[in-house]
């Protein structure tokens, strides 16, 4: 059983790994998008955003997601997801492509976002 959860971790964390390697982006591009009405959502729960998070991100932690809780009525326009390692950013951007969000760009994790040169604030 162990064995099992093991090999499922190792997929998972391989998945969140490569996962964003065919979507390029970069920093200005996310300011641009958020410039134009798209929004940056910090997906942890509430006392990790207050921790630290991205410079303009809003929270809607991942269980607040699932209950239903959608970040804007505009499905068009685009929304970056980042959490703390990536895992429950790609469980939200599926979740908002099923919701029929059409722009959904995984960042990953807080730390992507200070490796791209953004700003985390408290």
């Amino acid at each position: 059983m162990l064995t099992y959860v093991i090999v499922a971790a190792v997929i998972l964390i391989g998945f969140v790994l490569f996962k964003n390697r065919g979507h390029k982006f970069t920093l200005e591009q996310v300011i641009a998008d958020l410039d134009n009405g798209g929004l940056l959502i910090d997906v942890r729960s509430p006392s990790e955003y207050r921790s630290g998070h991205a410079k303009g991100a809003k929270n809607i932690s991942l269980q607040s997601l699932q209950n239903g809780t959608m970040p804007s009525k505009d499905k068009q326009k685009a929304v970056y997801l980042y959490c703390q390692s990536g895992a429950r950013s790609m469980s939200a951007s599926s979740l908002l492509k099923r919701a029929g969000y059409v722009n959904v760009i995984n960042i990953g994790s807080l730390s992507k976002w200070r490796k791209m040169g953004g700003k985390v604030v408290s």
